[in-house]
């Protein structure tokens, strides 16, 4: 897949007077994900204006700054695609920011930091699509109960609407205070409070009136499980409170010795959740030459939007037998029922995060190594459920040229559907190296090497379900484990820098180099437990739990994925930058420069194309004045 990207840039600074700076920029950005689909094409346009003040003594400092963006691209269309695809995609944002610097010197504070922003963003979708379906019902009822089933066409223009109008702002106020202790230690001391928020204010996804309707497609006597319409307004804004202290202390010694130790707490309320942050970095420089450093600390993460409203889930079935036909006439039946679909008791994401590592200053560049050990919990995922509902049988009067139903009874049946939760642990460990060499002057040359291993666990300790093969069977599902995947990585890069100052011309070469690249996760696929017509869960007993003649309608074949790399993997990313004395400045940048497709064996046997191998060709060009 080849993709283009074209960039222009302007900026100008001002001086209005000694204390106030204006600064104005402008861009333009034209890109081309994939070139074989002119579908996901877009251009935007960016301006930005920053204003920077202080007061005489240079004592206050504000600096103010506002940008603008918009997305407005024509109807895209594929002549090629027969379902005559159209697809309209507008968006604009306003976002202002303030930062307020104001040294005090007081006995009790030295300096006070304001940092606040706002966001409005402004975002349209509209999707065509000519479908060619078989015959199928569906129906727009958002209430439990029966109703008369709408009868797609067998041609029809599928339309998809989307707004979104994202809204956010920030607050952080912070204190720091400097002091020195009589012997000599240096403390840096913090204290904020901010406060964030989040909403969205759009429509959603909405269907335009007079037009077919979208839902999800019913034919037969089977059902659905499926969405309506949603609006984001019935999304709630979230907001976030947080308080925070650190102490930066420094302690210089003799002989080039340096000690650094930062302290730090924070406490967050995110949406109505209280989580405490513990943090500590510290290190030790021996002399110029070699550093050692640690650190630990833990960070939380709260749920989007997205995943806390996600709308009622909807399961719509057919009843009788299906679809009717009386005097050259359709009818039939729908009964709905609506799962409530918002996941409100999610909760922050916990992450502990410990490292340590060591600096060298070599006489020819500099060696970073650092090794990590990171715990996930409370990650949040997918889980499955499975639900009994109380179905109608129904009896149906065709002698009438109105055909009419009756409900005769009910009946119990299974669906599945899912919920998000905090059930995800990972585990992810490994080593990072970066080594800076020193400029090679007779060429104004600059090389630097990285590389990094890298493995990582992910357990998600929850069910998985399979429906019985055998429907007359009391197991109505089997119960599984969801197994343990792990992922391995090594890797190694390298980057070039190339300057030729006589013509104002960079050449900047970076490369990639795979050497492991592996996923595992296996799972015997034997149940460990089923459930009933009721949704009730039964244990196997461990010495049953591979036994055919029990439950060989519920066992499966192991399932296995094992994606290993048999060749080391190579790419390399070029990019050339000339500067002009004109103020002009120009880019052209290339990802997979050689065209290289490199791949690997997955486990079913079949040649894949690495993703590293994705080519695209992207042009800037920068103006100051």
């Amino acid at each position: 897949m080849t993709s283009f990207r074209t960039e222009y840039n302007m900026s100008k600074g001002f001086k209005i007077n000694d204390r106030n700076f204006l600064s104005l920029s402008g861009n333009y950005l034209a890109s081309n994900e994939d070139v074989r689909d002119n579908l996901k094409s877009y251009n935007r346009i960016t301006t930005n204006a920053a204003w920077k003040s202080s007061n005489k003594i240079n004592t206050l400092v504000n600096t103010l700054e506002g940008s603008f963006a918009i997305n407005n691209d024509k109807i895209k269309y594929d002549p090629d695609d027969i379902s005559d695809p159209k697809i309209k995609n507008d968006k604009f944002s306003i976002r202002l920011s303030n930062n307020l610097k104001w040294n005090l010197k007081k006995d009790w504070i030295d300096a006070l930091n304001v940092d606040a922003n706002i966001s409005y963003e402004k975002q349209n979708s509209k999707e065509e699509r000519w479908n060619n379906v078989a015959t199928a019902a569906v129906t727009t009822s958002t209430e439990n109960g029966i109703s008369d089933a709408i009868f797609l066409p067998n041609q029809y223009t599928f339309v998809k609407n989307v707004e979104g109008i994202p809204m956010s702002t920030f607050l952080n106020i912070e204190g720091v205070k400097n002091y020195e202790s009589k012997n000599n230690w240096n403390h840096t001391f913090s204290v904020g409070l901010s406060s964030r928020s989040s909403s969205n204010k759009g429509r959603g996804t909405y269907t335009d009136e007079n037009t077919t309707p979208n839902y999800y497609t019913l034919s037969g006597a089977k059902g659905g499980l499926g969405y309506r319409d949603y609006n984001f307004k019935n999304t709630k804004t979230q907001w976030q409170l947080s308080v925070y202290a650190e102490d930066r202390i420094v302690k210089f010694g003799e002989n080039d010795n340096v000690f650094k130790l930062d302290l730090g707490f924070r406490f967050d309320n995110q949406y109505g959740n209280n989580t405490f942050q513990p943090r500590i970095n510290t290190s030790y420089a021996f002399n110029k030459v070699f550093r050692i450093r640690g650190g630990y600390g833990i960070a939380s993460k709260a749920p989007s939007l997205n995943q806390l409203f996600t709308g009622d889930r909807i399961y719509d079935r057919l009843l009788g037998d299906g679809i009717y036909y009386v005097n050259n006439k359709q009818y039939g039946w729908i009964e709905t029922f609506l799962l409530e679909g918002n996941n409100l008791n999610l909760k922050p994401s916990r992450s502990y995060n410990s490292e340590i590592g060591f600096d060298v200053n070599l006489p020819f560049g500099s060696l970073n190594v650092t090794g990590y050990y990171n715990q996930l919990k409370d990650g949040i995922s997918r889980v499955d459920h499975v639900a009994t509902l109380e179905g109608s049988t129904i009896s149906v009067d065709t002698s009438t040229s109105t055909p009419t139903y009756s409900v005769i009874g009910k009946e119990a049946y299974q669906i599945i559907y899912n919920t998000l939760e905090n059930n995800l642990e990972s585990t992810d460990k490994g080593i990072e190296m970066f080594m800076n060499f020193n400029r090679i002057k007779p060429l104004n040359l600059d090389i630097s090497v990285n590389g990094s291993y890298t493995k990582t666990t992910n357990n998600k300790p929850v069910y998985e379900y399979s429906a019985s093969t055998n429907v007359l069977a009391k197991e109505k599902y089997a119960v599984y484990y969801n197994p343990k995947s792990n992922d391995e990585a090594l890797m190694f890069g390298t980057n070039f820098n190339y300057h030729l100052k006589k013509v104002g011309l960079i050449l900047s070469l970076r490369t990639e180099h795979i050497f492991i690249q592996n996923h595992d996760k296996y799972n015997n696929r034997n149940p460990i437990g089923y459930l009933d017509e009721n949704s009730v869960y039964h244990e196997i007993p461990v010495e049953d739990r591979g036994n055919t003649e029990l439950y060989g309608h519920l066992i499966k074949a192991p399932q296995k994925t094992l994606a290993e790399l048999q060749n080391s993997l190579h790419n390399f990313h070029l990019r050339i930058s000339k500067d002009f004395l004109n103020g002009f400045k120009v880019s052209v940048y290339t990802t997979n420069v050689f065209g290289l497709k490199p791949t690997y064996i997955n486990d079913s046997g079949e040649r894949i194309v690495s993703k590293i191998a994705k080519f695209s060709l992207g042009g800037k060009i920068e103006y100051t004045f």
